[in-house]
């Protein structure tokens, strides 16, 4: 499960390439999941917006990967205005990098589950959505906010377009997966899936593969974790249900784009370790 496979790459019509950022057209996006260890962060990119998925974890300035991966990230992007900061729930390697992130983009809009977040946050409920140069973004969870069980309150936000769909799925568990595929089954349907909660053993169910039906999935975890993500059944599931799969404990960060041509994967391996991967992450 270390890479996209070739085989399949070719069969579906991915091109695996590692050339640098392109105009996007209108309808067309972009899904970068950006490697920052034990975590998540993800950006997405439209013609003229720009949205970030959760922020990355922060032990101190040291391992704040807002500041050190999520904000140089945008910047290299060309990306001078954040247009919204999603943070799917509140645990701290998918929140911790949001401080640094509103710092640098105090112009961009908060939604979370997590309204303690800061005052201007907006509570990430099933039903909202808005459209962006011809690209949709719908809120599919949670239905309501509760203050328990913070992996099943993730906010999930399906992207799609006439060139293909992904969906973003935070830290959801089985509970959450079950609940999205009675209410939504097979419109769930999407090219890219991002892993829920790292491979956790708790998440990413057979019914919910089997209604997402995903041609790439992507793993966002350390690799060095101390949780042993992903789960030996998660490995398996996968391997059975999704025909090409990318981890960014072994590729990097790694970007898909939706576009008139193709779909087009790059997956940024680096000649040099970021700190994180030489050490265990602490949580």
């Amino acid at each position: 499960m270390r890479s996209a496979k070739p085989v399949a790459a070719a069969a579906l019509g991915l091109l695996l390439n590692v050339r640098g950022a392109e105009t996007i057209a209108p309808g067309a996006f972009v899904v970068t999941v950006l490697d920052v260890g034990q975590g998540l962060s993800t950006v997405v990119r439209t013609t003229g917006h720009t949205l970030v998925f959760d922020t990355g974890i922060r032990h101190g300035d040291r391992y704040d990967m807002g500041r050190i991966v999520v904000n140089p990230y945008l910047q290299a992007a060309g990306t001078d205005r954040l247009d919204a900061l999603v943070i799917s729930h509140a645990d701290r390697d998918h929140s911790g990098g949001a401080a640094a992130v509103m710092a640098a983009h105090p112009e961009a809009r908060l939604v979370s589950t997590d309204l303690s977040l800061d005052a201007r946050a907006e509570a990430c409920v099933a039903g909202q959505g808005w459209s962006w140069d011809g690209v949709r973004f719908d809120i599919l969870w949670p239905d309501r906010i509760r203050n328990s069980e913070r992996n099943n309150q993730s906010c999930v936000i399906q992207i799609r377009s006439e060139y293909g769909r992904a969906l973003m799925t935070g830290d959801i568990e089985a509970a959450a997966e079950f609940a999205l595929v009675q209410r939504h089954g097979a419109s769930l349907r999407s090219e890219l899936l991002i892993v829920p909660h790292h491979g956790s053993k708790t998440s990413t169910t057979d019914a919910f593969l089997r209604s997402v039906a995903p041609a790439l999935s992507v793993l966002p975890r350390g690799l060095y974790n101390p949780y042993s993500h992903p789960h030996e059944s998660v490995r398996e599931r996968l391997d059975r249900f999704v025909p090409t799969q990318l981890d960014t404990a072994f590729d990097g960060a790694v970007t898909v784009g939706f576009g008139p041509r193709s779909v087009e994967i790059r997956a940024f391996r680096r000649d040099s370790r970021p700190l994180w991967r030489s050490q265990p992450a602490r949580e």
